[in-house]
């Protein structure tokens, strides 16, 4: 990751630069989180904001909350363990994943 520094933050060009940059996916929009890998246990996890893993996300034995969010995942998407839930109640949660999804173990929940 890298930080772009300007003498003159509040100009046109800055703010159409910094755009096109997240727009491409050149640089992160602000309030968003990226990490190497992801697991999550027993005591779950609720997304707080935009999450983007480079590399898999476990679920094992606890709940992923999307939580009207955005989770990126680079890897693949793991889902397993009876007691594992990926939760996406809401139109705004949002799952992106450029490997696999795979389920195991788990059955659907209302």
């Amino acid at each position: 990751m890298f930080r772009l520094v300007f003498s003159r933050p509040n100009s046109p060009v800055l703010c159409f630069l910094t755009l096109f940059l997240i727009i491409f996916g050149v640089v992160p929009a602000a309030g968003a989180l990226e990490v190497d890998s992801l697991t999550v246990d027993s005591a779950g996890l609720i997304l707080s904001e935009n999450t983007t893993v480079t590399g898999d996300v476990i679920v094992n034995g606890g709940t992923l909350n999307i939580n009207e969010f955005t989770l990126t995942v680079g890897g693949n998407l793991t889902i397993t363990g009876d007691s594992s839930i990926l939760q996406m109640t809401s139109p705004g949660d949002v799952v992106e994943v450029a490997g696999n999804v795979v389920f195991y173990g788990a059955s659907t929940k209302d």
